[in-house]
């Protein structure tokens, strides 16, 4: 009988701090609306991650507990990465941007995870969808911009570090 009691408890407590520790790793990768001012900082266009901020001039509004679509630009030699999360599926590709803020992307893929909700099923897709479009980008200080035919796509405010 004492046995069985303290399987019982060793289970229940193993259960509940796993759960603790799910729900402060969900935490520590969500980004909260009020910090979106905070994390303006001066930023480079590779190496940082741009968090996203409006689609064709609509800003994006995020649940407080949900992950917050971002894209990262990385060069390692002659390779060109971009990748990033597109608010249900995680995306990666190439990038070109030979020419001063010139920008095109290349074979983007992503994974197939099924949306919580059609509003952000919507958003994933206007997402993916305008990296077909860009053709340059401007950066100013914290925000980067891309472009297609000189029209805003999309904006993005540099983390904070």
């Amino acid at each position: 009988m004492n046995i069985k009691l303290v399987i019982l408890l060793a289970g229940f407590s193993m259960a509940l701090f796993s759960c603790g520790e799910t729900k402060q790793k969900s935490t520590e990768n969500t980004i909260e609306n009020s910090e979106l001012n905070e994390n303006m900082v001066e930023s480079s266009f590779t190496e940082t991650v741009w968090l996203l901020e409006s689609i064709e001039g609509e800003k994006i509004i995020y649940a407080a507990d949900k992950k917050q679509n971002y894209i990262v630009f990385k060069k390692s030699g002659d390779k060109k990465i971009a990748s990033g999360y597109s608010g249900c599926n995680s995306f990666s590709g190439q990038y070109n941007s030979e020419a001063k803020e010139k920008l095109s992307f290349q074979r983007i893929a992503s994974t197939r995870k099924a949306c919580f909700s059609k509003e952000v099923m919507d958003i994933e897709t206007a997402n993916l969808a305008i990296l077909e479009d860009v053709d340059s980008y401007k950066i100013n200080g914290a925000e980067l911009v891309l472009l297609g035919e000189s029209i805003e796509l999309a904006k993005y405010i540099a983390q904070k570090k």
